[in-house]
């Protein structure tokens, strides 16, 4: 019988898992409340020390948002919700974020939020689970190993409210212009103007 000498295995490269989508959703709604938090407090100031009539919260808004994401992405990889949720963001070729990058990223992001039931769907379906922002920039989110799993289940939390209240609106939405409508249709019968096809 011959002495096989077992040879160290050479480790393989383990693809990262991949964010869960529900927690995903959920650091996005950790950072609208700290940037709520952010804006508020600095309308706060604004009004005390402005005397001005224009909003210059709007302003604050228009670059303060943008930058909120800009700069925490490429200086962390994360976002502060993101980092409760231990999600990291990572280049796809693993290369460190450029400032155009991180730039480009963002405005996509941004501009792809009344796209979030699209993004949504595509997470959900698609074998990479990227949105369509994470697919143009050839980015993707990735769980932290060791990350504090309260702070996904919070995450977790954050979404199930987020969308208990976005369904609890739609739902108070649609039963409202139901009302108008039948509403409008009882007063055009009632006034003898219905309208016949």
């Amino acid at each position: 019988m011959d002495d096989l000498t077992l040879l160290p295995s050479i480790p393989q490269a383990v693809e990262p898992e991949r964010a869960d989508v529900w927690v995903r959703v959920g650091a996005f709604c950790a950072d609208l409340l700290l940037i709520n938090l952010g804006l508020y407090m600095l309308q706060w100031l604004a009004w005390e020390v402005s005397s001005a009539d224009d909003d210059p919260m709007r302003w604050v808004a228009l670059v303060g948002i943008p930058l909120y994401f800009t700069v925490t992405t490429l200086r962390y990889s994360q976002t502060p919700g993101q980092r409760l949720a231990g999600i990291s963001i990572r280049r796809r070729d693993d290369q460190p974020f450029t400032l155009a990058g991180g730039l480009l990223r963002t405005v996509l992001f941004l501009l792809s939020l009344p796209l979030s039931p699209v993004n949504l769907v595509i997470m959900l379906v698609s074998k990479q689970g990227r949105p369509l922002h994470d697919l143009a920039c050839k980015t993707r989110a990735e769980e932290i190993p060791d990350a504090d799993p309260r702070g996904r289940a919070l995450c977790r939390a954050a979404c199930a409210l987020l969308l208990a209240f976005f369904c609890l609106r739609v739902g108070v939405t649609w039963a409202d212009m139901l009302e108008s409508a039948l509403v409008l249709d009882f007063k055009e019968i009632a006034a003898g103007t219905e309208k016949t096809p």
